[in-house]
């Protein structure tokens, strides 16, 4: 048995036998066979999820590009039911582009984009939306917090499933959003004394009684 196996031992521990290794399996390994089959498997392993990888980043960044641009909203149509849901994921687009880019008044793309959300937000049958005890807390005559408080109302009721079937809730959570935008320095966003009143009221766990 001795005369076809080969001993294989450490340095430094040259009569102490680890193991043994037959004469084939020997010269599989002096040929370098066992290493060129591993890094074979390591190259189709690299290149099947390297392909699973860059799937995922680039769908990662078409969802990215898709929030930062406003949809065809000429194109959209709202006459009925039927239309008011098709809408939705558009309705949500639309949303997430006003709220992740600055506050521009002047800018005609938003203005489009907001009527768009107000026409929608007006007309759906499927969310209820308390917008004028809102409007009395943001203040009438602010007209910018308004605006972007139909903005995340519209983002809140499509995103958020825990106000389903809850107007305040909805009202609390849009208003959240919308105050976490207007404290954005980034989004040159300048509040009101109404609007200044609800974000202190938020930073200080008040923000539902503010409301009532």
């Amino acid at each position: 048995m001795l005369d076809t196996c080969y001993l294989i031992q450490e340095a430094g521990y040259l009569k102490t036998p680890h193991w043994f290794v037959s004469t084939r399996t020997r010269n599989i390994l002096d040929t370098g066979y066992f290493e060129n089959c591993c890094l074979s498997l390591s190259r189709r392993f690299e290149v099947r999820y390297m392909k699973k990888i860059s799937f995922v980043i680039l769908l990662f960044c078409c969802l990215a590009a898709g929030a930062q641009t406003i949809p065809n909203i000429k194109s959209i149509k709202l006459e009925n039911p039927a239309d008011f849901r098709a809408a939705q994921p558009f309705v949500l687009q639309a949303a997430n582009y006003l709220l992740l880019t600055p506050y521009d008044a002047s800018n005609k793309e938003r203005k489009e984009a907001i009527m768009f959300l107000v026409n929608w937000l007006k007309g759906t049958p499927d969310f209820s939306f308390s917008i004028e005890s809102a409007v009395a807390k943001i203040g009438k005559g602010d007209e910018d917090a308004v605006s972007m408080y139909v903005v995340a109302a519209c983002k809140t009721a499509i995103d958020d499933k825990t106000t389903v079937g809850n107007r305040e809730l909805l009202k609390l959570n849009a208003i959240k959003t919308l105050l976490a935008y207007a404290e954005n320095p980034a989004n040159n966003f300048k509040m009101k004394k109404q609007l200044k009143k609800l974000s202190d009221a938020n930073k200080s766990g008040e923000l539902t009684k503010a409301l009532e």
